[in-house]
């Protein structure tokens, strides 16, 4: 399911993005839970 007009680095940058942003999301739930 790749799209023909994009680039491996692009796809990898998108990935790399929004596993970041998770894990961001991730950090704040688990300090808002701790407290």
């Amino acid at each position: 399911m790749t799209m023909p007009d994009r680039s491996d680095d692009q796809v990898a940058a998108e990935v790399a993005e929004r596993v970041d942003a998770a894990r961001d999301r991730a950090a704040a739930l688990a300090l808002r839970a701790r407290t």
